[in-house]
């Protein structure tokens, strides 16, 4: 598959289905093996990371009721950090068979991470 191909691929399958459809709990197997692979840093050009980016910002927005989002790089960059953590925790749940409680749109940027890490 081309870069563009890839990306026209996640936005039909995944986001176009809105930000629940991006959280980690709700990935196919496919889609979440996809997300976990190493996206290079700031890459727009890279449809991983642009995949990464678009994912963050439509669960921002359900988190703002919709509206448009507005975000500072650093916080971003906190926010595709925790992101990159829950679609790892995911992974690891399924191939453990173990399930816990899933994040929610309300929690995944706001719950506590060992990291410390939190969204503004």
């Amino acid at each position: 598959m081309t870069q563009s191909s890839v990306l026209d691929a996640y936005l039909d399958d995944v986001l176009k289905f809105g930000a629940e459809a991006v959280l980690p709990s709700n990935l196919s197997d496919s889609w979440l093996a996809y997300l976990c692979q190493q996206a290079p840093v700031s890459d727009t050009n890279d449809p991983l990371f642009t995949s990464m980016v678009a994912s963050v910002i439509a669960i921002l927005s359900a988190e703002n009721g919709g509206a448009e989002v507005e975000i500072r790089e650093d916080e971003l960059n906190t926010c595709l950090a925790i992101y990159r953590t829950e679609l790892t925790l995911e992974k690891v749940r399924r191939s453990r068979g173990k399930r816990s409680e899933p994040v929610t749109i309300q929690s995944i940027f706001r719950k506590p991470l060992v990291m410390g890490l939190c969204c503004p």
